[in-house]
Order: structure tokens, then C-alpha cells, then sequence
């Protein structure tokens, strides 16, 4: 019989990279005829930057003991008076290599930001019926698959009778990510919320992406928009 003590973990060094944190996870598996705890740790990393990136072995420490019985040995019992303290093992994982490229230029959208990913948008307004001067909340919502912490683009169209005030970062779940920014109308009647837009890379499609053209090109029955909001505006 062999026993092992409960491992002393060294997790792989991520030089290089933005380590998005880590979230372990377990389940059962028939190894070898026998039915074993699996233990596993994931991590969502994010390379800095270009070129040759590598990432360090994980190391396990533990400590065996064989309590099986010597040869000519019988007696189960006496064996424990012998017994030390048992042998350290060092289990490592192999180092990994990942070469990372620059985005290409073609088809880069003037307004892209650096997002990588595959992205949704959507916005609502808190209100449709506002008097001059007060604000109105356009809560703009990016969900998706990609370094959601790291999206910051987005970005309107024109739009006039209206003050924009500076987009106010609101939350970040899950994949997920909500905007909040504040219009105030300036002249009554009704006024367009401006299209709010994502430029982004898609890694599934291996180019650029821009929903606000996207919407325009599809007459906004394409799935991930924003739809346009009016505003009825009152004169106090």
C-alpha cells in the first residue's frame, strides 16, 4: 500500500502574461482500474505585448510512504515500529511555448481599441420622456468570449441637441461588462440617442468587427445591435 500526504503545490510561472485569475475545479476519473479525485486548476491568461512567450512547470512536493511488507516480514503490526518518515517526491509539469503575432493592419477600423474577442452589444435608456436639462442613462451591456476587463471602446455617433457627458464604467460579471453614460437634451422635441459600437477582433472569424455597420448593413434585424431610442423631449 502506498500513501501519499497531501501535495504542496508551485504553480507554472506566467512571465509575460496578464493572468486573469485562476479557478480550480475537480471531478472523478477511473485511472488504472481505480477511481481517483482529478484536481484541476484553470487559468485565463492574456499575452503582454508580442513574440515567444513561455510558461513555467507546475511542481507538486509530496511525500511517500510504502507500507508494504518487507520480504520475510509477517507480522503487519511490528512493520510500523520500522517506519521512517517516508520519501519526497518533486512531479512537474513540461514547460510550454506560445509565439504570439501583432493584429494585422487590413481592415483595421479607425476606432479600434485593442479589443480581441467575440462580442454582443446592447443598450437601453432609463427614460423616454424627459424635460430639458435632465439627464437621461444609457446603459450600454458587452457580453461575450475575451479579456472583458480590458473592452473600453465604445463608441457613438453623431448626434446633436444632446450633451454627452464621459462614459462611467458600471460593472464587470461574469462575461459581461455594463457602461453607463449620461445624455442631458438641450432643445425640446424628439432627439436619437446616438448608435453606440464595439470595433473589435474576432478570433473566430480571424478579422475586424464593427456592429454599428454591421447594424446599418442589416437594417437592425442582425442579432447583436443597438437599437436606436427617441427621446420625447418637454420644454418646462
Amino acid at each position: 500500500m502506498i500513501w501519499y500526504q497531501i501535495p504542496n503545490t508551485t504553480p507554472p510561472g506566467f512571465s509575460g502574461f496578464w493572468n486573469d485569475g485562476s479557478k480550480p475545479k475537480n471531478h472523478f476519473e477511473v485511472i488504472d482500474g481505480s477511481n481517483s479525485r482529478v484536481d484541476e486548476i484553470e487559468t485565463t491568461l492574456y499575452p503582454v505585448g508580442t513574440g515567444l512567450k513561455g510558461i513555467l512547470p507546475a511542481k507538486l512536493k509530496i511525500a511517500v510512504m510504502d507500507f508494504s511488507l518487507p520480504s520475510g516480514m509477517n507480522d503487519f503490526f511490528s512493520f510500523f515500529a520500522d517506519v521512517g518518515g517516508g520519501k519526497t517526491k518533486i512531479l512537474e509539469t513540461e514547460s510550454l511555448e506560445i509565439n504570439f503575432i501583432s493584429l494585422p493592419k487590413e481592415g483595421k477600423p479607425a476606432d479600434f481599441s485593442g479589443d480581441a474577442g467575440d462580442f454582443e452589444i446592447k443598450a437601453v435608456v432609463d427614460k423616454k420622456d424627459v424635460r430639458i436639462n435632465e439627464p437621461v442613462t444609457l446603459t450600454v451591456t458587452v457580453s461575450g468570449n475575451g479579456n472583458m476587463k480590458s473592452v473600453s471602446g465604445i463608441n457613438f455617433g453623431v448626434y446633436s441637441g444632446l450633451k454627452k457627458y464621459d462614459t462611467i464604467f458600471a460593472s464587470t460579471s461574469g462575461n459581461s461588462k455594463k457602461f453607463k453614460t449620461i445624455f442631458i437634451p438641450l432643445v425640446s422635441g424628439e432627439k436619437e440617442i446616438p448608435a453606440a459600437s464595439l470595433s473589435f477582433f474576432s478570433l473566430l472569424k480571424k478579422q475586424y468587427e464593427n456592429h454599428k455597420d454591421i447594424v446599418a448593413k442589416n437594417h437592425h434585424k442582425w442579432g447583436p445591435y443597438i437599437p436606436k431610442k427617441m427621446l420625447n423631449i418637454n420644454q418646462k
